[in-house]
């Protein structure tokens, strides 16, 4: 059994920002020696940012329209900048990202989907930790229960063994002191308000819970337009999905790694836009946002001024999301009912 104070010492915590599982997967990992592990880490993050790809491109049906490699490129370009960022700082957004998209994509397998996406959580549970409660909501009990199983076994159970139930407790309060320390960060909206705009941290402080609140109520109206009954598949499903991974974005560390999950909704997007049978004026609007969140990035230097433009592509992704895949809300029910139609009886037997 290892010891977690010394773990601790050893990474300089409390500034370690992943859950306790990791530091099991970062010590098996540190015995390969430095050149084999990082050789081993760059081919991981290749390979998911592939199966990302390959992944949502198979549930949104993208595969089977001879357009696919103009979309993906479309949507690969939209989020170049993040992915590349994510690639040059080595972090591990892409390979949670890539594990989760396996999970949703094989999730008819419940037992396998869920043993996946309990390991993608652990290993980093940003916007992905969202997708247990929406199916739980969207009463997929089987595999909420079973994703809720291997993540005690990933989460709890496994880092028990490797440090003890004391000093898996003692990292899972460093780690949640250090998430909340991180708001101190200079790379935050309220330090990014309070140094662009030179105000108070109080003033700051207004303007940054008035965004966080707008951001909140924005995915509460983008969900709360979807029947909860409704079968989701292809695009709503890969809409729904992407909302909850941008979710966290706009939210405390603004670390632009973080932002590589936007290939997910940047795929959605663009396979919309390319869409002819669209309406021009929407897939207009859904170019634009390919555009300004492809480009803007490169456009102010890492630092306040990125800070301050992550709610806006945040926003304009999910007005993409919307416009790609609206909701059916009870006005539109009838109109757009996606369930099978009765069908018609014989006259005969209709009047009996």
């Amino acid at each position: 059994m290892h010891d977690s104070r010394a773990l601790l010492a050893q990474r300089s915590l409390p500034n370690y920002l992943y859950p306790p599982w990791t530091a099991v997967f970062h010590f098996l990992f540190s015995q390969l020696g430095e050149t084999t592990a990082f050789r081993i880490h760059l081919m991981l993050e290749t390979a998911a940012v592939v199966a990302t790809l390959a992944s949502w491109a198979t549930i949104t049906g993208l595969t089977q329209r001879p357009e696919r490699f103009l979309v993906i490129a479309l949507a690969f370009a939209a989020s170049f900048y993040y992915v590349r960022f994510e690639l040059k700082i080595h972090n591990i957004n892409l390979l949670t990202l890539g594990v989760m998209s396996v999970a949703v994509l094989v999730r008819t397998r419940t037992g396998l989907s869920g043993l996946v996406y309990g390991f993608a959580v652990c290993l980093k549970p940003y916007g992905s930790a969202l997708l247990l409660p929406w199916m739980a909501w969207r009463r997929q009990y089987r595999w909420s229960l079973a994703s809720a199983i291997a993540l005690l076994a990933f989460g709890f159970l496994l880092p028990a063994i490797w440090f003890g139930a004391d000093g898996t407790t003692r990292l899972y309060g460093e780690w949640l002191r250090a998430l909340a320390s991180s708001g101190d960060s200079l790379m935050t909206l309220r330090s990014a308000l309070a140094t662009l705009a030179g105000t108070d941290l109080a003033t700051a402080d207004m303007w940054t819970k008035a965004i966080e609140i707008a951001w909140l109520a924005a995915l509460a109206a983008f969900f709360g337009f979807r029947l909860r009954g409704a079968p989701v598949a292809g695009l709503s499903l890969a809409a729904e999905v992407s909302a909850m991974l941008i979710a966290p974005l706009p939210l405390g560390y603004q670390q632009p790694a973080r932002f590589a999950v936007l290939l997910v909704p940047m795929l959605v997007i663009a396979a919309a836009a390319v869409e002819e049978s669209r309406p021009p004026a929407r897939r207009l609007i859904l170019s634009a946002i390919l555009l300004l969140v492809g480009l803007a990035p490169w456009l102010v230097p890492i630092g306040p001024e990125l800070c301050l433009l992550s709610p806006l592509i945040c926003f304009a992704t999910l007005l993409g999301l919307a416009v790609a895949s609206p909701g059916i809300g009870i006005a539109g029910r009838q109109a757009c009912d996606i369930r099978p139609a009765r069908p018609e009886l014989p006259p005969t037997l209709r009047s009996l």
